[in-house]
C-alpha cells in the first residue's frame, strides 16, 4: 500500500453513480451522460451502515430475525416506504435524467422513496455503491 494521507478521509465523500439492470453500479468517470440516470451517493462507513440499520430497528421498519441459526435483519413490509426514505435521506443526495412528464424534475426524497420502492435494482446497486471504498478514495485510500 502507498501513503495514506489522513485529510483524504475524512469529510463528506460523494460520488456520481449509473445503476445497472443487475443491481450493480458502474461509477461514473466524466461528465454526466444526458441519456442516463444518475445518482450522487454518500459514502457511509460501517459504522454510519450500522447507526442507520439501528435507527431503522427502533422504528420499527427493520427487525432482526433468527432464521436456520443466523440472525438477519428484515424490512417490515408495511414499513417499506419509511425505509426507502430513510435509506434515501442517509445516501443519495441528488440525481440525474430522472424525467415526469417528458422534463427532468428536481430531487425529491419522497419520489427517491417511490423509486426504490419499484426498482429494487436501484436499490441494490446504490447499497453496494455507498460501502465501495474505491469509488470514493480511489486506490491505497487516497483520493480518485
Amino acid at each position: 500500500m502507498g501513503q495514506l494521507v489522513i485529510e483524504e478521509l475524512k469529510g463528506d465523500k460523494t460520488a456520481w453513480i449509473y445503476p445497472l439492470a443487475d443491481g450493480e453500479f458502474e461509477p461514473v468517470e466524466a461528465d454526466l451522460d444526458p441519456q442516463r440516470v444518475a445518482f450522487k451517493v454518500r459514502h457511509l462507513s460501517t459504522g454510519d451502515r450500522e447507526r442507520m440499520l439501528q435507527k431503522m430497528i427502533q422504528r420499527g421498519i427493520m427487525k432482526r430475525k433468527t432464521r436456520g441459526g443466523q440472525e438477519q435483519i428484515v424490512t417490515v413490509l408495511e414499513k417499506t416506504y419509511e425505509r426507502n426514505k430513510l435509506f434515501a435521506e442517509s445516501l443519495v443526495t441528488d440525481w440525474h435524467g430522472v424525467i415526469e412528464g417528458g422534463q427532468s424534475i428536481p430531487f425529491s426524497l419522497d419520489q427517491m422513496a417511490q423509486i426504490l420502492d419499484v426498482r429494487p435494482d436501484i436499490y441494490s446497486a446504490l447499497w453496494s455503491a455507498v460501502g465501495a471504498v474505491d469509488l470514493f478514495f480511489g486506490k491505497n485510500g487516497n483520493a480518485p
